[in-house]
């Protein structure tokens, strides 16, 4: 075992390349053989992306599985389609599959619940979740806009396995990749789902930069997929409860790992210098927060200078808001607006 001291030490090192040099579509996977922290921590600094239990952090007191993987569970399988492409608009996106069990879903249904932790995300089928407990599909994971073409050709797909089938209810979820993916591009089409599903496997599972884990961010950090699975012993019998996560969340400062804090260790990168720009930019006096974009129009976070053309302004004594009459690109994007006191969403 390494001490948490020098494990955050080489956490800070392998972060600081692995955010800016991640490339798009490499996965981890579990490596079965063991081997020492130290070598695994040569590893880390030469910028190869390891599991903890390689680095000899132990998570929990329960065994793994044997690949430490949703699949571990009897009859589960994983499959991945990964979309990564620069033109004609940049994406960085995919569509993940988890099939519960090795008999077709629509005829051999299986218990299934939800619940929402907390935010808000997408999810179809769960009224049919909470009314029957029971699944009817594979179950899709993927970006915020396509859960509708996922969600179609699985029903699709069902039918075409079954034409007698009569009623299916897909379970598809989503989170959001639109700060390293364009969402406007609708990337994914009917058969990256089709190739998805039919890549599914046991075995092994890809994490990382893959499926619908290919544009996530995690804790300022680039996100993705991640699996693991703890065996259970009660009244003699074993039991494998298999995990699989879509990480996209978190601010730096609250990542810790096994108790360690590690985000609190590793320093903010410098913010970059803004644009230089005249006066005959909207963003005018120019300032850290607002800075000119290539559209012409600006990327103007809190406490900004920037007035949308066009806006009117709203006064309260909690708040100063401009409104735009047309759409701006003012916070994260469109249907956001700049307050004195920070964004607030229109809808979402």
């Amino acid at each position: 075992m390494i001490s948490r001291r020098r494990l955050l030490q080489a956490s800070g090192v392998a972060a600081g390349t692995g955010a800016v040099g991640a490339g798009i579509g490499v996965a981890a996977t579990h490596r079965a053989a063991p081997e020492s922290s130290a070598e695994a921590l040569e590893r880390v600094r030469a910028g190869e992306r390891v599991r903890l239990r390689d680095l000899g952090i132990q998570i929990g007191v329960l065994p793994t599985g044997r690949w430490n993987a949703i699949t571990d569970v009897p009859g589960v399988k994983v499959g991945y389609k990964t979309i990564v492409r620069d033109q004609p608009k940049i994406v960085r996106t995919g569509v993940t599959i988890i099939v519960p069990r090795e008999e077709p879903m629509q005829t051999n249904w299986c218990h299934a619940g939800w619940f929402s932790h907390n935010g808000n995300g997408e999810m179809t089928g769960t009224h049919w979740l909470d009314e029957t407990g029971l699944l009817s599909s594979v179950i899709g994971i993927t970006s915020t806009l396509q859960v509708g073409v996922v969600r179609d050709t699985l029903v699709k797909m069902g039918i075409e396995t079954n034409p007698d089938l009569e009623f299916m209810l897909p379970v598809v979820a989503e989170t959001y990749d639109g700060e390293l993916s364009d969402p406007s591009a609708f990337p994914i089409t009917e058969q990256d789902v089709r190739d998805a599903v039919n890549s599914a496997a046991s075995g092994p599972v890809a994490e990382g930069n893959v499926g619908g884990g290919t544009g996530m961010r995690y804790f300022d950090f680039k996100g993705g997929s991640g699996t693991s699975s703890r065996v259970v012993e009660y009244k003699g019998a074993s039991y494998t409860v298999g995990a699989f996560v879509q990480a996209n969340y978190g601010e730096r400062r609250y990542l810790r790992v096994n108790g360690a804090p590690v985000g609190k260790e590793i320093p903010d990168a410098p913010e970059a210098e803004p644009a230089r720009t005249t006066r005959a930019s909207p963003c005018w006096p120019p300032t850290r927060h607002c800075c000119p974009s290539s559209a012409g129009a600006s990327r103007c976070a809190p406490g900004s200078a920037w007035r949308p053309p066009g806006a009117s302004r709203t006064t309260s004594r909690a708040t100063s808001t401009w409104r735009s009459p047309r759409p701006t690109r003012c916070g994260r994007g469109p249907g956001w607006t700049t307050t004195s006191r920070g964004r607030s969403p229109r809808g979402r």
